[in-house]
């Protein structure tokens, strides 16, 4: 699951700064943890999950927990809106 929200941070990163440019970017957050604390299916290969994350940005270490939506494909997970 890291790498998939990682790989959907790192798309909706570039598509922020192809809008604003980089000099308006701010630095760009680091997971440093996932853990999935629970998930609902939706159907379709398709989950909402409790996840909490660990983020490392500027230095300053956040914890926190966030409901994401995933797309499972045998073990791969793809992260989506």
């Amino acid at each position: 699951m890291k790498s998939a929200i990682e790989n959907k941070m790192q798309a909706d990163s570039k598509a922020m700064e192809s809008a604003i440019g980089q000099q308006g970017m701010p630095a760009r957050p680091v997971i440093t943890a996932v853990h999935k604390n629970s998930c609902k299916n939706e159907g379709n290969n398709t989950y909402t999950c409790t996840v909490e994350l660990e983020v490392m940005q500027n230095g300053t270490a956040t914890k926190g927990t966030a409901i994401m939506r995933f797309a499972k494909n045998g073990d791969k997970w793809t992260a989506t809106k």
